[in-house]
């Protein structure tokens, strides 16, 4: 059960991880824009 949490805790925090990669990208996009 323990390896389980370890797992999960894992994933989660590679999901987050891309999607707060992909909304530092797309704000850069936006700023690049507006420049």
């Amino acid at each position: 059960m323990r390896f389980f949490i370890d797992i999960l805790c894992l994933v989660y925090l590679r999901i987050s991880a891309v999607r707060g990669y992909r909304l530092h990208y797309h704000n850069s996009i936006i700023f690049n824009y507006f420049d």
